[in-house]
């Protein structure tokens, strides 16, 4: 057991580690968990014996509940909205149409089976959230007209699709026919009951976190078991538990609820390990030898996507949308191949119905070949093209506040001997980066002005950048949404007892004053007058 705590936690250093090495060489870090694992496999120099299909395809396909979840959890719906539409077409429509000329080519030009080739242009129609979400936050990759929120949005919800395509091919090979009928049935209840069951699961837990108030942690505990139930019971019904996963992760995400930026937080890290999980498996799971015996089918399916299947696809969706054609290249280029397909490709593999393990070398070669290739020249191709937006910011789309420049808060007692004492704030000397949010005098709470003057016994309440440490005082966030009660109004004429100390608002943090006004959509961080640090 030693040991294997020991592999696990070196293989966790090395693939951090990796993270940093590929952002001075320019690769992708996804590619690299998957090279850690295969130095570990039978062919490399570790040389772990691990053909394990069955194991392997249960691990990632667990791990990929949680990937698909964080996808719609770390979705800001208010900065993703004016692209929805056209990242929903291209998540469902333009899956089903890379997948359905994929297919015709694999049948015609490669000469497989009808069934064989609709089986894998289905398990690698759609773009993989983990590979694209790296690139576009690694890279800073802020495009024009929102396309990096449109590839967010569609890699994040185009997985599900994929994944009721290759369970429909699947079931078209055990029966042995294809039915025009059973699939568009097979289609309708997939959705039908995946969506369902993603919004009931979603509002009764946002119902029952709401009665409960528990305590950060256990809020954690309490979702993650949302996310299993959610796809368990969604998939025990016919369901897609995917996009019940997904549906469910948006609604709670974007929900008014306590200590949300703990929880993005929190399962941003979970996402992490689940993809150097699924990568680092695969790897350790590959047979070089195997995969480049495949390499000639697997680089031809990959020239054709590439060129043909994905650009014909986005053209479909995005051309009646007016798109420009410079933001259409940009957006069929940026449709990486990655874990998910691979995923797929060995559940085909351990079906009674095909149990054929080349599928797997093919699909594993094409999503090395496109991460490395497509994910390494992405922001070439997007400086090329003029779609870079060198006043966006990539970020506004997820709820990712770890890599924002925070603003957290600490408390500093005044002294009579404080070199503060009896300063007006105007005139008082603060460490660069420090601001007075507030001060506390007695049992009250002071809103700072420049001629304030700070008195022996205050406690000053100071916001700084990139600190853990927290005020001794009751911090609540909520999201300004449809409805509330302070929309539109100017914060001086806000009824409340709470101090507002900080707005995000797309992205950007705001320290606020009286004419402030609050917008749809803008995260509220408060502070209430309680003196016990609140856990």
């Amino acid at each position: 057991m030693s040991f294997s705590l020991l592999l696990i936690s070196a293989v966790l250093i090395l693939c951090v580690l990796g993270t940093k090495l590929a952002e001075k060489t320019g690769l992708p870090s996804l590619i690299l968990f998957i090279f850690i694992g295969m130095l570990a496999g039978s062919d490399g120099l570790l040389g772990i014996e691990f053909g394990d299909y069955a194991a392997t395809e249960a691990i990632c396909s667990a791990a990929l509940i949680f990937i698909m979840f964080y996808g719609g959890f770390g979705t800001k719906w208010e900065a993703a909205k004016p692209v929805a539409k056209s990242a929903i077409l291209l998540s469902s429509l333009g899956t089903i149409a890379t997948a359905l000329l994929t297919a015709a080519f694999c049948h015609l030009a490669l000469g497989m089976s009808m069934l064989n080739a609709f089986l894998i242009g289905s398990v690698i129609s759609s773009t993989d959230a983990a590979s694209v979400f790296s690139i576009l936050k690694s890279k800073k990759l802020s495009l024009k007209y929102n396309t990096d929120s449109l590839l967010e949005i569609e890699s994040g919800s185009n997985d599900p699709f994929a994944y009721m395509l290759t369970t429909i091919a699947l079931s078209a090979m055990e029966s042995g026919a294809v039915s025009a009928g059973r699939i568009i049935i097979d289609i309708i209840l997939q959705i039908g009951i995946g969506a369902l069951f993603g919004f009931l699961t979603a509002f009764a837990s946002i119902w029952l976190l709401r009665k409960l108030r528990l305590a950060e942690g256990f809020s954690a505990v309490l979702i993650v078991a949302v996310a299993i139930l959610t796809y368990a019971v969604t998939s025990l019904c016919r369901g897609n538990g995917y996009l019940a996963a997904y549906i469910a992760g948006i609604m709670l995400g974007n929900a008014d609820m306590t200590g949300r930026r703990q929880l993005v937080s929190f399962f941003s890290g979970l996402d992490s390990i689940m993809q150097i999980l699924i990568f680092f498996l695969l790897g350790l799971l590959a047979f070089p030898h195997q995969i480049i015996s495949n390499a000639p089918v697997a680089i031809a399916i990959f020239l054709f996507m590439t060129i043909i299947a994905r650009p014909v696809s986005v053209f479909l969706i995005m051309k009646p949308a007016h798109a420009t054609m410079m933001q259409m290249m940009t957006i069929a280029w940026a449709g990486l191949r990655g874990a998910s397909a691979i995923v797929f490709a060995i559940a085909a593999a351990v079906n009674p119905a095909y149990l054929n393990t080349d599928i797997v070398n093919i699909v594993f070669m094409i999503v090395i070949i496109s991460i490395v290739i497509q994910g390494s020249l992405l922001p070439a191709v997007a400086r090329k093209t003029r779609m870079i937006d060198e006043t966006g910011n990539v970020m506004k789309t997820f709820s990712d506040y770890n890599d924002k420049d925070q603003i957290q808060f600490v408390n500093f007692p005044v002294t009579k001997d404080s070199q503060w004492s009896g300063k007006a704030i105007k005139d008082a000397v603060f460490p660069e980066g420090f601001i007075v949010a507030s001060i506390e005098r007695g049992s009250g709470t002071l809103l700072p002005r420049g001629n304030t003057v700070i008195e022996a016994g205050d406690t000053l309440i100071l916001g700084m950048r990139d600190t853990s440490d927290r005020h001794k005082a009751n911090f609540e966030e909520f999201t300004i949404g449809r409805g509330h009660s302070w929309l539109g109004k100017k914060l001086k004429d806000v009824k409340t007892d709470a101090l507002i100390l900080l707005i995000t608002r797309n992205g950007k943090d705001i320290i606020p004053n009286g004419e402030t006004i609050f917008m749809k959509g803008d995260d509220v961080l408060t502070v209430s007058e309680q003196k016990e640090i609140r856990h």
